[in-house]
């Protein structure tokens, strides 16, 4: 049986764009739901997507197995959510991190982690957060990955309590210090009318 869990890479084979399964969740009613990046699940530059898509893994676009099909979409906030299929087992928590606690607020100065299929576990501190926009910086080495492509919908959670905090969204590694931009999870989760699946 195909197991699932945040921070394994996924792609929609019409897009041909891998991204990262922020989070399992649930709505409260039988079955699961992925959230990750609208660019990721649905189309890139915000164009209309087909609802049911499927979306597998990223290590196996040739494989018949279908681990969700998407349902949901903002596309403003770059967020999207997919309906698990059924044979699919879910499990909690994020590739890579302890267990998840409840979703909460993200601060500025916020010491950040997260597992993205493309650079795995990385850190970072919350640069600046604006309504639902965050800003993510890297550390003082230029050379230091922050993310890459593959990482978009990957789920920031605070380094001191692995509470989910920020949808990841994308990153400008042009300056001298890299920082990833996101989105406050708990805007998309409300949204969405989902919960995330806690534990791990």
């Amino acid at each position: 049986m195909v197991q699932v869990r945040g921070g394994m890479g996924i792609v929609n084979p019409v897009v041909q764009h891998p991204g990262t399964i922020g989070i399992l969740a649930t709505d409260g009613s039988p079955g699961w739901w992925i959230v990750s990046c609208y660019h990721v699940l649905c189309r890139l530059n915000r164009a209309p997507f087909v609802k049911g898509e499927e979306i597998r893994l990223a290590d196996s676009t040739t494989s018949p197995d279908v681990i969700a099909h998407v349902d949901r979409a903002l596309v403003g906030l770059d967020a999207a959510a997919g309906i698990v299929a059924g044979e699919v087992e879910v499990l909690p928590g994020i590739f890579g991190l302890p267990p998840v606690t409840a979703p909460s607020e993200p601060t500025e100065g916020m010491v950040v982690a997260k597992y993205g299929h493309a650079t795995q576990y990385t850190e970072g501190t919350i640069l600046r957060v604006d309504g639902d926009d965050v800003w993510i910086r890297g550390g003082d080495d230029p050379n230091a990955r922050l993310s890459a492509a593959g990482d978009s919908g990957a789920v920031w959670v605070a380094r001191d309590t692995w509470s989910p905090v920020v949808l990841h969204t994308g990153t400008n590694d042009a300056g001298m210090i890299p920082y990833a931009r996101g989105i406050r999870l708990l805007t998309v989760l409300e949204q969405f009318c989902l919960e995330v699946i806690l534990g791990g």
